[in-house]
């Protein structure tokens, strides 16, 4: 009996192989499998693909600002939504600290990651009833239940339990909690966890996570049993040195496949794993793959690529942002402000909505509306139209009203340009394109005459004007419309690269307390994330400027020696069809230009230098930490509304750029300058400092710089390498050929 029983001590250190899944995960544990360790208590903890599922969820969404909108009326009467201002309160509390335990990126965090491991959380504004609240608490859901009326069972309110089951516990309104829940059928209230349903898988992978460390532990033993003649026996002396030499030599990883001698009579029977145990692979990868589709996961998110190639990644990333990130940030944008604005600025008034401009993985889809933008404009369709159809997302403007005629497409001196009172059938009035020359920000006005000679104000009054000077005008008007695009979103890159540098800023602040460290920040993570953001709008700028200037280049109301609309031989011979935005001198000077406007004395120098002197005027003025911050939130709110500014003067300086580099290349001779030819032009004032009114129709040799009353010298309009922001800052003019330079 003492030989059996040691015989069986010592096989329980050896594979017992049995054909079921346990039996795979429970060889050479060693130990039983404990309820305790059941991955479904905490699934965060216990299964790396949950947490790397989730997290990974978290911190995109976390990286997605909130921002608040308001309802406003503007000028011509129209309904619009306009996000609120830095200092405004609510968006304070969302940019800032929403709660003492919580900074921007945690709170959104905490939340996505409790819907996403119950399937519910709750965000309880504190003090109650009080708009906007001075904090926002993320409720797990095993800390709240809902109230129901014992009569009827309908829901009306919730019950907080900060303790857990134990202690004391605190009751609100409906209309006090903000709560999202994932679908159920037996609880539409509480809804239902992801894990619930991944519950089968996530207990497989689980018990597979398990089995592959245990067998590092112990799976160098040999895969079989030993017997001995139960006639022969072995002794304790024997058994005990077989049984340290199979501990010693054949246990563990690094023993494995070393000689095992067998002596007085022991044979070495071999075990074989079953079929179903080689499946052990195949079914952990079908258990990850089903937790990741529970999750909303996509493979390549989380770098499991073995069988993916870059398109079907790419498709991916966009597909998990569509199909799982935006639903999402829906959902929680809609509970917050159900439960958080609406009851202080009423229905229809206001809203809560993410900011995804920043995403690029969604940045494809915005090329391919604007492409589709486009083909509507050359419809016929307006800019306002195509905006609202689209949902680009851009502020309602009144020259979007109007249709532009492509210019390739309308002979110069009819449709739009035609003069008299009536214009032709179905040609939309003239309209002024959105911009204000002078450095300061004004509301455009739907129509205005396009110069001062009298365009638009009869046939006899059209008949004055200049032939080169009604071809340049509807040059100008394409470019500006064909660059309105490009300049709103760099105005909104711009003002996504202040809100991030607002928001470290206040961190320094408010967070840390730490005002040294807000003087020696150097924003580098902002400035990278600029230069990426900005770069493709200034080719898209300089695109623009090529094409407008191969269509004035190649028109036959320009050029005397092409009888009808431009060919691809024809702008070879003129400007080289050859010139696109790739080419080096475009890239040269475009490279140039994000480097200086993105680096460390661009817009990010500027800001740290406000920035330096705040903090030193407070400081020197005895002001704590909350003053100093409302001294940051200052200076960013006035930095914001240079946003708009930046971006018309760098888009019309890349366009311009782009056409000049063409101009140059062309067969023509002679440039003129071409204004606005409106009330806002410099020099219109007599007090203005700088004078684009008496450059107007100046002319000037191809490949030779302007020379501005203003002392400046530029090689093109809003020429930004010039150094002279006073005859560049808010600049829309441009230069174009001039048709008689043309050679015979």
């Amino acid at each position: 009996m003492a030989k059996t029983t040691r015989l069986h001590r010592m096989m329980s250190n050896l594979a017992v192989v049995k054909g079921s899944w346990d039996s795979i995960f429970l060889r050479n544990l060693g130990d039983k499998y404990s309820p305790g360790e059941d991955v479904l208590q905490d699934p965060y903890a216990k299964s790396d693909l949950v947490y790397v599922c989730i997290s990974t969820t978290q911190r995109a969404v976390s990286q997605v600002p909130i921002v608040v909108y308001y309802q406003s009326k503007g000028k011509d009467g129209k309904t619009d939504w306009v996000p609120a201002q830095s200092d405004d309160a609510y968006q304070r509390l969302f940019d800032e600290s929403p709660s003492p335990v919580a900074d921007p990126y945690a709170f959104k965090e905490s939340i996505v990651g409790n819907y996403l491991l119950d399937g519910f959380v709750a965000i309880v504004p504190f003090p109650p009833k009080k708009y906007p609240p001075d904090a926002l608490y993320v409720i797990p859901k095993k800390y709240i239940t809902p109230i129901k009326h014992p009569q009827t069972k309908q829901h009306i309110g919730w019950k907080y339990h900060p303790g857990g089951d134990s202690g004391p516990a605190f009751a609100f309104d409906l209309s006090e909690v903000a709560h999202l829940a994932l679908w159920s059928p037996d609880d539409p209230i509480m809804g239902m966890s992801p894990m619930k349903a991944a519950a089968r898988k996530l207990k497989i992978d689980y018990k597979a996570t398990v089995y592959n460390e245990k067998f590092f532990d112990n799976g160098a033993v040999p895969h079989g049993v030993l017997t001995v003649p139960e006639a022969r026996g072995i002794g304790d002396k024997t058994f005990t040195r077989i049984q340290e030499q199979l501990e010693g030599k054949h246990t563990g990883f690094r023993s494995a496949h070393r000689m095992m001698i067998l002596e007085e009579g022991l044979q070495y029977t071999q075990t074989g794993l079953s079929q179903a145990d080689m499946q052990f692979v195949e079914l952990s990868r079908l258990s990850r793959e089903a937790i990741m589709q529970c999750l909303g996961m996509k493979k390549t998110i989380i770098s499991v690529i073995e069988d993916v190639n870059r398109a079907t990644a790419e498709a991916e990333r966009k597909e998990w942002w569509k199909g799982t990130i935006i639903p999402t940030l829906e959902r929680i944008a809609f509970g917050l402000t159900q439960k958080i604005l609406l009851p202080a600025t009423g229905w229809g008034k206001g809203y809560l909505d993410f900011d995804t401009s920043g995403v690029e993985a969604l940045q494809e889809d915005y090329e391919q509306k604007v492409r589709v933008a486009g083909m509507l404009s050359n419809l016929g369709f307006t800019a306002n139209e195509i905006n609202q159809r689209l949902e680009l997302g851009f502020e309602s403007k009144p020259w979007r009203d109007v249709w532009y005629i492509p210019v390739s497409l309308v002979p110069v001196g009819e449709g739009s340009m035609g003069g008299g009172g009536a214009e032709a059938e179905g040609t939309p009035p003239s309209a002024q394109p959105s911009g204000t020359e002078k450095p300061q920000d004004g509301l455009p006005q739907p129509e205005v005459a396009l110069l001062d000679s009298g365009i638009n104000k009869g046939a006899e009054a059209v008949e004055q004007v200049p032939a080169w000077e009604k071809r340049a005008a509807v040059v100008w008007k394409g470019l500006v419309a064909h660059t309105g695009q490009t300049e709103d979103l760099f105005q909104r890159k711009v003002s996504r690269f202040f809100y991030d540098l607002r928001q470290r800023s206040l961190k320094h602040l408010l967070s840390s307390r730490d005002i040294d460290a807000l003087r020696s920040e150097d924003f580098k993570d902002e400035q990278k994330s600029l230069a990426k953001w900005l770069r493709p709008l200034y080719y898209e700028g300089a695109k623009h400027g090529i094409e407008s200037a191969k269509t004035e280049i190649g028109n036959p109301e320009t050029r005397r020696d092409v009888e009808d609309a431009p060919t691809e031989e024809k702008l070879r011979t003129s400007v080289g069809i050859d010139f696109t935005i790739n080419d080096p001198a475009v890239a040269r000077e475009i490279e140039k230009r994000v480097t200086k406007i993105t680096g460390g004395g661009g817009l990010t120098g500027t800001i740290k230098d406000q920035i330096k002197l705040a903090l030193a005027t407070g400081v020197s003025n005895g002001e704590g930490i909350e003053q100093l911050a409302d001294r940051v939130r200052s200076l960013f709110t006035m930095a914001a509304t240079r946003a708009k500014t930046i971006a018309r003067t760098e888009v019309a300086g890349s366009a311009n750029l782009a056409r000049g580099l063409a101009i140059d290349r062309s067969n023509f001779k002679r440039k003129i300058w071409y204004t606005a030819g409106d009330e806002r032009v410099r020099g219109n004032d007599k007090n203005d400092q700088y004078n684009h009114v008496s450059m107007n129709g100046k002319k000037t040799k191809v490949g030779t710089p302007w020379k501005t009353p203003g002392g400046s010298t530029l090689d093109h309009p809003a020429d930004y390498a010039a150094n002279a922001p006073g005859d560049t800052i808010n600049c829309r003019c441009i230069e174009v050929v001039d048709p008689d330079s043309y050679p015979e």
